[in-house]
């Protein structure tokens, strides 16, 4: 049986086929307040994180992406490759069926900052970036979230770092991974 909360979704490791059986997805909306899908338990131990963090760093965090379809990948994939070319999409996007969004377990995070309303990383790298750093990343693994794609970790994972790109995984298993400096796939191993 498949823990789903472990699921690995990688370049080496597809989604399984009827993924729609595995995860119970619900709707709630974006930083943009779009409609967005994510799993369940994801969505509510981040609705606490997202609390938590609020009471504790008085930092407003959001969803900015989170379930994506294989269509849509597929999609955002060859816009990535029509515009920057297929080397650097492929160090960048996930191809269809690659990708952790597929599962509803992964969240792309925008930060709210003050008259300027919220901000991913790709919008101000380097102000998000620190906010992330110093503020919130200390905090995901109380509510079992890991941070996926960290640094000087790109030959493991197969991507550059990503502050804003977390993943559910379990209390249990993301205080390991925090703890022990690992990468889901090192976990995994």
């Amino acid at each position: 049986m498949i823990n789903k909360y472990t699921l690995l979704v990688n370049k080496e490791n597809k989604v399984p086929e009827k993924i729609e059986n595995i995860f119970e997805l619900i709707q709630t909306n974006d930083t943009e307040n779009e409609p967005v899908l994510i799993e369940k338990e994801t969505y509510d131990e981040f609705i606490k994180l997202k609390n938590y963090i609020l009471e504790k760093e008085n930092i407003l965090i959001g969803i900015d992406g989170g379930y994506r379809s294989v269509k849509r990948q597929e999609d955002l994939y060859y816009e990535f490759v029509k515009k920057y070319g297929k080397e650097y999409a492929d160090s960048l996007v996930a191809p269809a069926c690659c990708s952790e969004h597929h599962t509803g377990l992964a969240i792309d995070v925008g930060i709210y900052f003050e008259n300027e309303g919220y901000i991913i990383v790709n919008d101000n790298f380097d102000k998000v970036n620190i906010v992330f750093k110093n503020h919130i990343h200390k905090y995901l693994n109380l509510f079992g979230f890991i941070l996926r794609y960290p640094e000087n970790k790109e030959k493991i994972t197969g991507y550059p770092y990503e502050p804003w790109h977390i993943r559910y995984v379990g209390k249990e298993i993301a205080n390991n991974i925090y703890t022990n400096n690992l990468t889901l796939e090192e976990y995994l191993n």
